[in-house]
């Protein structure tokens, strides 16, 4: 009978331990929201944050020209009426024009262009064509709107592929460029013409320029949602790391005014390190939650 009783104080004694511990996490995790939500509104974390990694991938897609650059040539079809236009070349002239007008870049470069001005290059052109140019508005955006955006900048750029290649390559990274270099010379006089009214390889040539046109077009969106689905990982990753250490720190700064002797240091033991840590990790799961549910009720408000 004493053991019993025994018993139940203690599951008594653990419920009360776990209500206090889950009241403290959550009280923390709100705070860690709330402080996470304000660093954000005063700070364009989100905005450095977004151009670094379009930066990177655009870096990326200048690197994937250089590799395509050292490839040999492909021969053009046989059976084309017209003069194709080479994307590699069209890209090269363009860095070179940028070059040219930029004095920091360095002279003597051996292809006559740094990458990070190429890339620079294809991170204002997506300015330009998603947001006239407004890049603070444009960076800001959540990820889903901001990779909305540079799908519709893309469908702009490829009405005049020839205009921006340096922008369309850093996306695409054509291994291979041989579609890239059919839409940059499509048969103009042909698509203006009735359909019905062309044959033999008239026919064929503008059916490969719709085939390539489709190609790329596939290749770009697919580049895009990729890009949506690394970069909202990361930012996510990025504020779960951010939740656990606020709400570590919330809880070192809990557990010290919480003492009799506010002036002392705190004493390092391992009670104390797993409170600390327990709390930190139960704060940091709760935060984005609560991120989470706040923005639901905000937009079913509007």
């Amino acid at each position: 009978m004493i053991t019993g009783q025994e018993d139940l104080t203690r599951l008594k004694l653990v419920a009360e331990s776990v209500k206090s511990f889950a009241l403290v996490a959550l009280v923390v995790g709100l705070l860690a929201m709330a402080g996470l939500q304000t660093v954000k509104d005063l700070l364009p974390i989100r905005k450095w944050f977004h151009k670094f990694w379009i930066k990177l991938w655009f870096h990326e897609g200048v690197r994937s020209f250089r590799t395509a650059e050292k490839m040999p040539p492909a021969a053009p079809p046989k059976d084309l009426t017209r003069e194709t236009v080479s994307s590699l070349r069209r890209f090269r002239e363009a860095a070179m024009r940028e070059a040219t007008k930029d004095e920091s870049s360095p002279s003597g470069h051996g292809d006559g262009f740094p990458d990070n001005l190429a890339a620079d290059v294809a991170v204002r052109d997506l300015v330009k064509l998603a947001t006239a140019g407004d890049e603070e508005t444009l960076f800001n955006l959540p990820i889903e709107h901001l990779c909305g955006q540079i799908n519709a900048a893309v469908q702009l750029a490829l009405e005049h592929a020839d205009n921006h290649v340096v922008f369309l390559w850093c996306i695409g990274r054509f291994d291979k460029p041989d579609d890239f270099d059919e839409i940059l010379s499509p048969p103009l006089e042909l698509l203006r013409r009735s359909q019905s009214g062309l044959e033999g390889a008239r026919q064929k040539e503008v059916d490969d320029y719709a085939g390539a046109r489709a190609r790329v077009t596939q290749r770009l969106q697919r580049a895009v949602d990729g890009f949506q689905i690394i970069v909202g990982s990361r930012w996510k990753l990025l504020l779960q790391y951010a939740s656990i250490i606020l709400s570590m720190l919330l809880a070192i700064v809990a557990l010290h005014f919480t003492r009799s002797d506010i002036t002392a240091p705190p004493p390092i033991t391992g009670e104390y390190l797993l409170t600390v840590l327990g709390v930190g990790l139960a704060g940091g799961f709760i935060a984005p939650i609560a991120r989470d549910i706040l923005a639901r009720l905000q937009t079913q408000r509007t």
